[in-house]
């Protein structure tokens, strides 16, 4: 028997509590998805690890990347040298 969705949540607000600052289980989901997609992994795998049914939440949770964050990767980089 595991802990339940409300369980969970009542668990990690605790931790946040305890290091001083508000979280949530939505906070780790967001993180996932803008970590694993800044370090180049493709749309699908990020979708399959944060358990999702599509890739609606992985373009949800990544629309807010900076430019500065994805300009490395953008093609015209290779182009002016």
């Amino acid at each position: 028997s595991g802990m339940t969705v409300n369980g969970l949540k009542a668990t990690v607000r605790r931790w946040g509590e305890k290091l001083g600052f508000r979280i949530s289980p939505h906070d780790f989901c967001r993180t996932f998805a803008l970590q694993t997609t800044k370090n180049k992994a493709p749309t699908r795998v990020v979708q399959v690890g944060g358990g999702w049914k599509g890739i609606d939440m992985v373009v949800h949770y990544t629309r807010g990347l900076e430019l500065d964050a994805i300009r490395p990767y953008l093609p015209i980089k290779n182009l002016l040298g």
